[in-house]
């Protein structure tokens, strides 16, 4: 867990938001344009959540929410941790750096046994069509 503080985590992604980030061969971006506020959103409605739930969940107000999906505020890095956790996917992917797979499962809200044990079958069912 990073032990920055919400408001110097914010001030450092604050700070680098017009840094470039590296995608991989020569295409960068900005922070506002690699598409994480949509994202977020877009994974928020998937969920069902309200901006208020959302908010509950991590801890934080329901403003912050809005800031974090209308490019008005960098959200800390734990918070960032936070989203690819709820949502179960990478914070590469959060970042547009990483597509999502058209075979993913939504695991979100399962226990750590039963993704072990989802797991488990697909492992075997694919042993079983080798």
């Amino acid at each position: 867990m990073l032990n920055l503080s919400q408001h110097a985590g914010s001030k450092i992604l604050n700070e680098i938001k017009d840094v470039r980030l590296c995608l991989g061969g020569d295409d960068k971006m900005t922070f506002n344009e690699c598409g994480f506020q949509e994202r977020i959103k877009a994974l928020r409605k998937q969920k069902g959540y309200t901006q208020q739930q959302l908010a509950d969940i991590f801890c934080v107000s329901k403003s912050n929410v809005n800031y974090y999906e209308k490019t008005t505020r960098a959200p800390s890095p734990d918070i960032f941790i936070k989203y690819a956790d709820e949502f179960n996917v990478s914070i590469d992917y959060l970042f547009g750096r990483e597509k999502p797979s058209g075979n993913m499962v939504d695991v979100s809200g399962l226990s750590k046994e039963e993704v072990v044990m989802i797991q488990n079958m697909i492992d075997t069912l694919r042993n079983k069509n080798k």
